[in-house]
């Protein structure tokens, strides 16, 4: 590892150096000169503090990946003495291969280059950490100086956080399933339970036997809706108009909702053809227009449209980091019912979460709408002011 120089301040060097002794017009610049030296000396002292007591580790390699130089903390995080002969690349990086890549980029780009990597350090403990590097120049020699902390705990803190949530998810889930199938059990073995009862009429069997048929009915729908929700369940997808969908979709609605609902259509695009399932998306248009309805339960105005729009990269990331930018149709129905308070707005997707009373839905409308969406790689969003009514936005990509 190269040492730092020393500098001297000496008079009688500097003078040797620069040919002062016995001349009275050069001696002249001679406090200057030692102005300088001396500011150059505190230069150094102020960059080794840094250099020396920095919290995160600082390494300095040739493209070899010897080392050139590094502090306490770069020792500490990598578990080496203050000199040593291992090699950055070949003795600490798990994946070199992808670390020669960054390295050619960072030259390339001429740019600090962030980037996560995997190390194994000298008692062979596996650790993540971040760095930032540039490509420096010293004494005509490539020099790769990088910026490293160590984030081992921060990433493992995080993967605990993500489980928890995983489980505490997967708690309500097994919670909901469990008692909407109780629930429904319930009524079938009761209805079947009085089946059994020889003194019963047929016509009080039928009875009985209607409401076995219409709890397995519900229990099958329930299924279908977890396997949905999942997207363990395989659809067919083909090229469809969306403008077709929302064509049929109204047709329905305008026989089933309130007739106090005053049902509105615009449509304002020039393409409307994507890839997806039909029945999955007419069937998230009929959930979304339902549930406006039951908001105005006095009647108010639903508006369903379509429009077309473009989103850079950058706009479909702030939506959501796994859309990718370019041409979009944009689904939207909006009411003017009792819109959704603010505490329950951040819930509203979470499946078996309803505001709905005991017995009038089972949660999973809106978290099934979310999967099919997801599924397409749209994105859906929601907007409500409570009291003043709500909007959804989905975001289907175009053909």
């Amino acid at each position: 590892m190269k040492k730092p120089i020393e500098i001297q301040t000496d008079m009688s060097i500097i003078e040797d150096l620069v040919g002062l002794k016995g001349n009275s017009i050069q001696k002249s610049y001679y406090p200057q000169l030692l102005s300088i030296i001396e500011e150059l000396d505190r230069e150094k002292e102020k960059y080794l503090s840094i250099f020396n007591n920095a919290v995160n580790g600082i390494l300095r390699i040739k493209p070899d990946g010897s080392f050139f130089d590094y502090n306490p903390a770069m020792a500490l995080i990598l578990g080496i003495a203050k000199d040593t002969d291992k090699n950055f690349i070949d003795d600490f990086i798990l994946d070199k291969s992808e670390f020669y890549n960054i390295i050619d980029n960072c030259r390339k780009s001429n740019t600090t280059t962030n980037f996560e990597l995997k190390l194994r350090t000298t008692d062979d403990r596996k650790i993540i950490v971040f760095l930032a590097m540039h490509l420096i120049t010293i004494d005509n020699e490539e020099i790769f100086e990088l910026f490293v902390q160590d984030i081992t705990e921060k990433v493992k803190a995080e993967e605990r956080l993500i489980q928890g949530q995983k489980m505490e998810a997967v708690g309500k889930l097994a919670g909901g399933i469990a008692h909407d199938f109780n629930n429904l059990l319930t009524s079938i073995m009761g209805a079947a339970d009085m089946i059994l009862n020889e003194e019963m009429d047929a016509e009080e069997r039928k009875h009985y036997g209607n409401i076995i048929l219409s709890s397995s009915d519900m229990a099958v729908e329930l299924t279908s809706k977890l396997l949905s929700f999942s997207r363990q369940e395989s659809v067919k997808k083909a090229e469809i108009s969306l403008v077709e969908i929302l064509d049929l979709g109204l047709a329905i609605l305008e026989r089933t909702i309130n007739k106090q609902i005053i049902l509105k259509k615009k449509i304002d695009v020039e393409k409307d053809i994507i890839y997806g399932n039909k029945s999955e998306l007419q069937n998230c248009l009929i959930n979304l227009a339902v549930n406006s309805s039951h908001a105005m339960p006095n009647g108010g105005t639903l508006t369903i449209s379509l429009d077309n729009r473009v989103l850079t990269e950058k706009d479909a990331h702030a939506l959501d980091k796994d859309m990718q930018g370019g041409d979009f149709i944009l689904l939207t129905i909006q009411d003017t019912g009792s819109g959704i308070k603010p505490s329950d707005l951040p819930h509203i997707f979470e499946p078996f979460f309803t505001t709905k009373k005991k017995g009038q839905g089972t949660g999973l409308g809106l978290s099934t709408v979310y999967g099919i969406i997801k599924g397409h790689g749209g994105y859906i969003q929601v907007e409500s002011e409570w009291g003043k009514g709500t909007c959804f936005t989905i975001y289907l990509p175009l053909v």
